[in-house]
Formats: structure tokens, sequence, C-alpha cells
């Protein structure tokens, strides 16, 4: 474990050092390059995210209509904006807190084979949005691109109730100040706005992959954890509490679908709003938990066993009531 942690604190530095001089790439989000993904492979994942959204939202194509999308962390792809956007979404603004390199052959490759795909309205809607002839050129009415742009700055960026859906998959839990990146979401979107958001709440393998209990990363000093994850991106520790918590006091009415469980690989289909056990979970994963209790940090420690055990959630969350009474929940909160 002391290995592990100096080289995350190595890692951190490095990092430090190249944002520093400038450098604000990052291959975080280079999931189709970083996997070495095959462009049938890269489609099906794209397919996936979209199927994600759509299926554990209860969306219908024809809520799609001339929406505007505000989409988080896009990555290396903008894979799942253009299929958005081929399904009738008017224009989709994409932000990002790094830089993604892309690799203009590979998305040409793509973006190609997503569009043979697609029916004749369908294509020509995606070519609205992008030219093919040569490397993958955006027509900015329809996607817009900005990095150097963190979700908690976005609303001093963009104009204020201009978005219907908020989404992002697998990436608040890289999100530096969660609670106000819900706040600059909740002013970016409009008075019947929406958030879908896929978030992965395990260690993204940075001690269960040597064999630690899933649930060790809860037990590190806040102290040095930002030592250690501070500019690298790595999981902000945020548990499902505090996203109830959060749209709760922003007056959403949201649905937080169980993905995973911890301890086991396995996705939950569909998603379910609880996990029973028995059913989800068992005595093995009772005993992750149980036998890293008393280790944990106090505000993980009284959580319940079925919080602690979110490995990936999906949260579905609507604007409720008037911007009035919002603004009058916030203040209590």
């Amino acid at each position: 474990m002391t290995t592990i942690t100096f080289r995350k604190l190595a890692r951190n530095g490095l990092f430090w050092a190249r944002l520093s001089l400038g450098d604000r790439s990052n291959t975080s989000g280079s999931t189709h390059t970083v996997h070495r993904f095959d462009t049938r492979h890269s489609i099906e994942y794209i397919k996936k995210l979209y199927n994600s959204y759509m299926d554990n939202g209860k969306m219908t194509e024809e809520e799609l209509r001339g929406k505007r999308f505000l989409e988080i962390g896009p990555g290396d792809s903008f894979g799942v904006a253009l299929l958005f956007l081929a399904k009738g979404v008017n224009q989709v603004v994409a932000v990002d807190r790094f830089y993604t390199p892309r690799n203009g052959e590979q998305e040409r490759a793509i973006y190609s084979a997503l569009r043979n795909e697609l029916t004749d309205i369908e294509r020509r809607r995606f070519d609205e949005a992008v030219s093919l002839e040569t490397k993958p050129i955006f027509n900015t009415e329809k996607l817009t691109y900005l990095y150097d742009l963190p979700i908690e700055n976005a609303a001093d960026k963009l104009y204020i109730g201009s978005f219907d859906f908020v989404i992002s998959m697998a990436v608040l839990e890289h999100v530096y100040d969660l609670s106000l990146a819900f706040d600059s979401m909740d002013k970016l979107l409009n008075e019947k706005g929406r958030m879908l958001h896929g978030v992965d709440l395990s260690d993204h393998e940075i001690f269960s992959k040597h064999g630690y209990n899933p649930l060790t990363l809860l037990t590190i000093p806040d102290w040095l954890y930002h030592l250690m994850s501070s500019y690298t991106g790595d999981p902000n520790r945020e548990d499902v509490s505090r996203y109830r918590a959060k749209l709760s006091s922003l007056g959403y009415e949201t649905r937080v679908l169980t993905g995973k469980v911890v301890g086991l690989n396995t996705e939950i289909v569909p998603h379910v709003e609880r996990i029973e056990n028995g059913v989800h979970y068992g005595d093995e994963q009772l005993a992750i938990v149980s036998s890293i209790r008393p280790k944990l940090l106090e505000r993980y420690r009284n959580l319940s066993d079925e919080d602690l055990l979110q490995g990936a959630i999906f949260i579905d969350a609507r604007k409720k009531g008037t911007e009035r009474e919002r603004a009058q929940r916030r203040f209590q909160a």
C-alpha cells in the first residue's frame, strides 16, 4: 500500500509540473485509443453509452427533437454527441477540463461506420453536423467543443438556462468540486431541464487491482489523498449519499439507479433503484464492507451497507417547481 501511495504522489507531482508548463492535455478520457478499440468495438461502445442514457433515463427519441444538450467530458470521440444529433437533437456543446488528444484517421473511420448504420433522415442530420471528406470538420452550430473549461466554471462562460439536458458518463467521479459542479449545471439548465449521469464509484483499481479491499480508497486521510490526486483527476471519493443530498437541496426529482455492486464485475441489467441482499449481492460483498468499516474515514463509516456497496450508479434528475421555489430551497440549504 505504501508503494501505491508513493507512486500516486509522484504521478500527481508530474501532472502538476505539466500543467505549470501549460500542457493541458490528458489521456484519461481516451477510451477508444487507450483500449485500442477497432472501429466495430468503438461503434458498439458509442451505442452502449447512447442506449444507457435512453434506457436508464426512460427516454424516447421524440423527447430529443430540437433539444439542446451539454455533454461533460466527451473524451477522444464525439460519437455519442453525433448520434444524439442524428436522432434529432438540435445542438450539443461538449466541455472538458483538459484537452484530449484525438486521432483524426481513427475518428473519421468511426464516424463513417456510425453514419452507415443510420437511416436516411438520420444521415442528413449527421451530415449537417460533420463533414468527413478528409479529417472530421464539425459545424459549430451543431457541435461545439470547449476544452480547458471545467463544468464547475461552465456557468460563467455559457448562457444561463440555455440547455434542456446535461449528460455525462464516467465523468462526475473525477470532478474536483462536485457541489459547485451541480450548482453550475443547475444554472445552465432551463426550467424543465434534466440531468442524466453515469457515475463510476469504484476505486478505479487504484488499490483493488493489487488485492486490497475495494473500499481501501475511503480510508486514506483527506490531506494525503489531496497530495495523491489533486492534479490527476483520480476519483473524488464522493459517495452516493452526497449525490442524493445535493440534488435534493437543489430541488430536483431524482432517481438513482445501481449499475454495479462493489466486489462484483457484472453489470446489473436493467439498473435497479434498490439493491437487495440475496439478489444483487450476498455475504461475500457484505464481508467486504464489514471488514473495513472500522478503518473508513468518519464520513463513510456510518453509511449503510447498501450505500457503501454502490459500485456504479446512474442519475436521472429533473427540475421541479418554479425558479423562485428552487432558489428558496438553495437558500435554506
